[in-house]
């Protein structure tokens, strides 16, 4: 376990809070994601302390998922994330044939971009599925629509939370944004300091483009009550496929 250190909105000073992250060991994430025979036991002994995709974001003890991209796969980048202190790394095959450094444990899965967001959701403890959650995205309008209805929330007494372009807000704390697009893993590894800070109801601006694996994802993760909002008319090479949107309303 270890603690997040979060910047206060009000004083802009680096605070700790006691928002624990979760840590497990990598025959569990092994178990999790499929069929996968871990050599000798030793890695129920690599503890797990964190899930990213993004080899800058990495530290002693990530597991670092290292995706296919449109330019460049993932797992280019595995080295700098092993020099980092990445414990293992996910990938599929063509990352596998990628990777000349063997020194830490390669899981290899078939589509580890899928995998990506429920992985992370299940090793932070399910963060979002004890949230009421609003996902709003469009060509314009998001950041506004977003931070209003957080503030409207807060003036209604109700603790809200949100994930942004700009910040990750919560009750007197705020974070920059790293991106503009959030990745299902920081998504995942946002909310989780929201239930410490008794967080319970989100916003979540732009919803990287509704795609149809976020769209899938924000149905599967959130059993409780979930919303999405368009804030204006999209275009149609950016909408997702009707049977997406048409599945958050189940």
């Amino acid at each position: 376990m270890g603690n997040l250190a979060l910047t206060s909105s009000a004083s802009s000073q680096s605070l700790s809070f006691d928002f624990a992250l979760s840590s497990r060991n990598l025959a569990e994430v092994a178990s999790y994601l499929g069929p996968i025979n871990p050599g000798s036991g030793e890695w129920a002994k690599i503890l797990v302390t964190d899930v990213t995709s993004d080899s800058q974001s990495v530290n002693p003890g990530s597991l670092f998922v290292a995706l296919p991209g449109i330019t460049h796969h993932g797992a280019t980048f595995a080295r700098d994330a092993i020099k980092s202190g990445a414990v293992a790394i996910v990938t599929d095959k063509a990352g596998d044939a990628i990777v000349t450094d063997r020194s830490i444990p390669i899981i290899t899965v078939s589509r580890p971009e899928v995998d990506l967001g429920h992985l992370a959701h299940w090793f932070y403890d399910n963060p979002m599925s004890k949230l009421y959650a609003a996902g709003i995205t469009g060509t314009n309008g998001k950041t506004t629509t977003t931070t209003l209805l957080y503030e409207m929330w807060q003036e209604a007494g109700v603790t809200a939370g949100l994930i942004g372009t700009i910040a990750t807000r919560m009750p007197g704390v705020e974070i920059p944004a790293i991106r503009t697009t959030p990745t299902a893993d920081s998504i995942a590894r946002s909310s989780a300091p929201q239930i410490s800070a008794k967080t319970t109801s989100i916003f979540m601006g732009r919803w990287s483009d509704i795609s149809r694996q976020n769209l899938d994802f924000f149905r599967m993760s959130l059993p409780r009550r979930r919303l999405l909002i368009l804030t204006t008319p999209m275009e149609q090479d950016s909408l997702p496929p009707l049977r997406s949107l048409s599945r958050l309303s189940r």
